[in-house]
């Protein structure tokens, strides 16, 4: 692991600028994909443009896209774009150092650089499947993990703690957004004090907005776990289908939606300011 992960940082050392121009163009696709599904999930809750919440996902960002003059050239832009993020958390899944003589916490830092690159990658797949045309129903493939695993003597308890997983994310964004940690990513004397002021906004928006679609998607496995019903389970799509059957399921789908939208801004001015170094 050492000879590894001191490769990747003789690597980082001698090719930064190629390394850190893959960082900002991975979150620059980032940017763009969030802003793209919070602005369909705030066109799906007022039912802007006859849009729905089944289509207001990252499968629905992709098919909008692919819809665009000259989309397939942009979609395929886009997903090179979200393997360049994948491919840059796992250049930080060895160059991390994280915090000296915290052990616990460098090992959970890397652990969660390398879940991120995995995640990534799979939303740069889902892109290549959809320019393909052979892109499946988006959360058809997490009910079916569901389902199996619902069958298994030992599946409920897996859910459960995967649930608890999901629900301690969702929490850990809100934490992340109120404590205003996220602020380290971008240097004030960088970014400027109206592009500061932007930053912290979109940044508390946006992770709370990602706590509460965490939340809903932690719930809906529980809820799928109780009643032994895959379909009851879900991803985004789920999650913002819940919202908008709630009390007031509108404003507060629109809400989240402006919420991942300011995410994807707050991406966007990582890109740019963010001192990759």
């Amino acid at each position: 692991m050492f000879i590894v992960r001191y490769t990747f940082i003789m690597i980082s050392g001698r090719t930064s600028s190629s390394l850190h121009t893959m960082a900002r163009v991975g979150f620059i696709a980032k940017g763009l994909v969030y802003i793209l599904v919070g602005v369909l999930a705030y066109m799906a809750a007022f039912e802007i443009g006859g849009r729905s919440n089944k289509n207001a996902g990252k499968a629905g960002a992709f098919d909008f896209i692919l819809e665009l003059p000259a989309g397939r050239v942009l979609l395929a832009a886009v997903g090179i774009g979200l393997l360049c993020y994948a491919a840059w958390r796992i250049v930080q899944v060895f160059t991390s150092e994280g915090n000296e003589g915290k052990e616990q916490k460098k090992v959970s830092k890397r652990l969660a650089y390398f879940l991120s690159a995995l995640a990534y990658l799979s939303f740069a797949f889902l892109a290549l499947k959809t320019l393909t045309g052979q892109a499946e129903e988006e959360g058809s493939a997490r009910q079916d993990a569901v389902a199996s695993l619902l069958n298994l003597s030992y599946g409920q308890a897996i859910l459960v703690i995967a649930a608890i997983t999901i629900a301690a994310v969702g929490i850990y964004q809100f934490w992340y957004g109120y404590s205003g940690k996220f602020k380290k990513h971008i240097s004030a004397g960088a970014a400027g004090s109206t592009t500061s002021s932007v930053l912290v906004k979109a940044g508390k928006l946006g992770y709370a907005a990602r706590g509460i679609v965490w939340l809903i998607i932690a719930w809906l496995l529980v809820s799928a776990t109780i009643h032994h019903d895959s379909a009851e389970a879900g991803d985004t799509v789920k999650a913002f289908q819940f919202l908008e059957e709630a009390s007031y399921g509108s404003y507060l789908l629109g809400a989240v939606g402006f919420g991942l939208a300011c995410y994807g801004v707050f991406n966007f001015l990582r890109a740019r300011f963010e001192n990759f170094n």
